[in-house]
């Protein structure tokens, strides 16, 4: 059993981001020097600056959190490396489907999901695996309803095994966008209600297997 050394605290976070906005101003017909005027960017002018900051801060999202299950840090990796069926032990992760399944160790693997939560929407996410070192560490990018990159780390720790999580994310579909406004809290708290249903789904699935005497 491997042995590997991590960070004890727990916690969830939530980091607002910054964008920035332009527009560019192009006529058809020549003008005078005189008539020319220099037009400020949206992002630079009174209301309108200040309501592109607020949608384009509040589309964004960064989590931090962390899994602890009894078991080795083998067979919860081999867990997340049967992509196909992680939704058996985590059903809010629905629909996986694989399009590319990469190398032995899950490199450079692509594959679908639908996510969901306590709130009426679903997300329509693609991952595709841009690193691995088995079973300690992966990171993937994401793509669809949610766009950005996340990682994982595990780490043995006795008979238990610590998986942190870390996820940046921009919300790309136009009504989340407007959601994530107005009910922002909301949406963090579904995030980390999944992730709380997948870790408990993890442990069971371990438990399980453990009690019937059969490898993940």
């Amino acid at each position: 059993m491997s042995r590997h050394t991590c960070n004890s605290s727990a916690r969830t976070r939530l980091t607002p981001g910054n964008a920035d906005c332009h527009m560019a101003l192009s006529t058809s017909r020549q003008v005078a020097p005189w008539e020319v005027k220099t037009v400020a960017p949206l992002a630079s002018r009174g209301q309108g600056s200040w309501l592109w900051r607020r949608l384009s801060a509040t589309a964004e999202f960064s989590f931090h959190d962390r899994w602890e299950v009894d078991g080795s840090i083998e067979d919860v990796a081999g867990l997340f490396l049967n992509t196909a069926a992680i939704s058996q032990w985590w059903p809010q992760l629905a629909g996986v489907s694989v399009a590319d399944s990469g190398r032995t160790d899950g490199g450079a693997r692509s594959f679908g999901a639908r996510a969901s939560g306590f709130l009426p929407y679903e997300l329509a996410l693609d991952f595709r695996v841009v690193r691995v070192r088995f079973p300690e560490q992966f990171s993937v990018e994401l793509s669809g309803d949610l766009c950005g990159h996340g990682a994982g780390s595990l780490c043995q720790k006795g008979s238990r095994v610590a998986i942190d999580f870390d996820l940046s994310v921009r919300v790309a579909r136009p009504i989340l966008h407007i959601l994530s406004l107005v009910a922002r809290p909301a949406l963090s708290a579904q995030h980390r209600w999944v992730m709380r249903q997948g870790e408990r789904g993890l442990r069971n699935t371990l438990s399980l297997r453990k009690s019937n005497g059969v490898a993940p």
